[in-house]
């Protein structure tokens, strides 16, 4: 009987039995005509104590529970609603799974109470990912559960021992002992941003928890299927946390994990993407041990300097082996010791990442015990004996390193003379520029300061004096060693002698000799020309024409064929 009459007429038939009174207060703490009221509020508006409100909202429903039937019929209902289900039940959906429970549309909140109130207890409202669940469940205790499933899943993403699968079990076992297995989905929603999976399947591992950069990063890391550059890793990671993540936080992240290699220059991936075999790799160690162990003791050697030995010794290496993938090779030996940047000792050297030889400072020392300044060459050499250094190293000038001449160098306070008087050249410098508005070149330098009444056996080289002028704010130093001010910006308000080709091969209409050009570039330039531009006129993609002795540009050299062609297919 109760089970076939709806709640709503069961619960409606319980007020018309009631004084005015009386049933106006369990409308207002069931929401009947609205929002529920709190008892400090019912009291006021019937104008009782919020005791006596309490009171008699006990004892009426102490008496439906102790003279009726229709509340037992809320827990059943629901109960058999729950049974075997996979998916949470939604409060809005509950007509439609019962139509028991229909008539309540527009006014949730008061189905919300009476099933609450009269299911004593069995049966909560609980509010979940801002929707109203029907569950055994209070929303406090589902709190607590993802609360501490939360912390759970940090330690295993950390531990690196829980996969899908695993997370999945936890889930339902968690949930089943509150009985409310069909919350399952909604745990997943709960988590679905926090958890980074090396892959989509269920025996994926879990790498990383939560929504910061080291997570998303980590997550990229383990998902990718090939080292990638750090903007790459910047670029997947914004995708998985829905935000921008800036290229220095993804390196930098990058960086601060120890299992992370580096495969080339920005290029960043795991060990399992080294594409040389375990066999080659070992021998390849065992080759590089061999040979630092047959060198000094205490020599510091760069992996660039190793590969070119290596190659020296076994010629058919694979094209795969560059220094980056050497320097991830080597670190496997426990018979070497890693000094940072790609530098390496012997393990019995006792030496620490403290005491590799930084090269600005053993570039010093060296210029120091030679007494006269070096070639740039002469420099590495000398360095390679107690360093590694790599094939590319280009030197930059230090604090007290000068550049005297192209690859030439020296100590800026023992090589290039007083600096007050320095300074007043420089000023003088400064003063010409601002005068004529436009850069000097390196071979204008003297004849500027000869003009200006300056011994030029007393002061420093031209090109000394611009490299010093370098060091000062007021000037800008254009690698083509075009002397300009700073407040220019990047301009020294001259064409080099590349830009003058670039435009003389973009403006040439018909073929030209090389002295053409050359009286071009100089008169463009302003600068002497010492030998022929050929070698810039072929980089920037003009050829020489040995039938007449002329430069052409590509363009030319295309009209030409296809006059050409014409010639033997005049009926094309």
């Amino acid at each position: 009987m109760a089970s076939s009459i709806p709640l709503k007429t069961h619960f409606e038939r319980f007020l018309s039995k009631l004084k005015v009174r009386d049933r106006q207060l369990i409308k207002y703490r069931t929401g009947y005509d609205g929002k529920k009221l709190t008892l400090e509020e019912i009291a006021k508006k019937i104008g009782i104590t919020r005791e006596r409100v309490r009171q008699l909202q006990n004892k009426y429903v102490s008496k439906i529970i102790t003279t009726e039937y229709w509340h037992k019929c809320i827990a059943i209902k629901i109960e058999q609603l729950l049974i075997d289900r996979t998916a949470p039940l939604y409060l809005e959906r509950l007509e439609l799974e019962d139509k028991w429970f229909e008539g309540f549309i527009g006014n949730y909140e008061h189905l919300a109470r009476v099933i609450e109130i009269f299911s004593e207890d069995q049966i909560h409202i609980s509010k979940i990912q801002g929707a109203n669940i029907v569950s055994r469940l209070k929303t406090d205790d589902w709190d607590e559960c993802v609360k501490s499933l939360r912390n759970s899943l940090k330690e295993k993403a950390e531990a690196r021992d829980f996969r899908r699968a695993d997370i999945s079990q936890l889930f339902d076992a968690t949930l089943f002992s509150n009985g409310a297995s069909e919350l399952v989905p909604l745990l997943w929603d709960e988590f679905a941003d926090l958890l980074q999976f090396e892959g989509e399947d269920d025996n994926s591992l879990l790498v990383a928890f939560g929504k910061s950069v080291e997570a998303a990063i980590e997550a990229v890391l383990q998902q990718a299927e090939k080292p990638l550059h750090y903007s790459e890793f910047a670029e997947r990671a914004s995708e998985l946390l829905g935000r921008q993540v800036e290229e220095r936080q993804a390196q930098a992240a990058l960086l601060r994990k120890n299992d992370v290699k580096l495969f080339d220059r920005g290029i960043y991936g795991l060990e399992k993407f080294n594409p040389i075999s375990p066999t080659m790799c070992n021998t390849i160690c065992q080759i590089v041990v061999r040979l630092m162990y047959d060198g000094p003791l205490m020599k510091q050697w760069h992996c660039s300097e190793l590969l070119l030995l290596l190659k020296n010794q076994v010629p058919a290496l694979t094209e795969e082996l560059n220094e980056y993938i050497l320097n991830i090779i080597l670190s496997k030996s426990e018979e070497l010791i890693y000094l940072n940047r790609m530098v390496w000792a012997r393990a019995d050297s006792n030496q620490s990442i403290e005491d590799r030889v930084d090269m600005a400072d053993a570039f010093v020392h060296i210029l120091e015990e030679h007494g006269t300044p070096l070639k740039g060459s002469e420099l590495k050499q000398r360095l390679a004996k107690i360093r590694g250094v790599s094939q590319n190293l280009q030197l930059q000038p230090t604090e007290r390193m000068i550049q005297l001449g192209p690859d030439y160098w020296g100590l800026i306070d023992r090589d290039v003379g007083d600096a007050s008087k320095n300074n007043a050249l420089l000023d003088l410098l400064y003063k010409h520029l601002q005068k004529t508005q436009k850069g000097i070149h390196v071979s204008e330098v003297a004849k500027f300061l000869e003009d200006n009444d300056i011994d030029l056996d007393n002061v420093p080289n031209s090109y000394t004096l611009l490299n010093l002028a370098q060091r000062d704010e007021r000037f800008y130093l254009a690698k083509a060693m075009f002397l300009g001010l700073s407040e220019w910006g990047e301009d020294t308000r001259r064409v080099n002698i590349t830009q003058a080709v670039r435009q003389i091969i973009k403006a040439m209409t018909e073929p030209m000799t090389i002295n053409e050009i050359n009286a071009k570039v100089e008169n463009m330039t302003g600068i002497d020309i010492d030998n022929t531009v050929s070698g810039l006129l072929l980089k920037e993609g003009a050829f020489y024409d040995s039938a007449i002795k002329r430069w052409k540009t590509a363009e030319m050299k295309r009209e030409a064929r296809q006059d050409s062609t014409l010639s033997h297919h005049p009926h094309q």
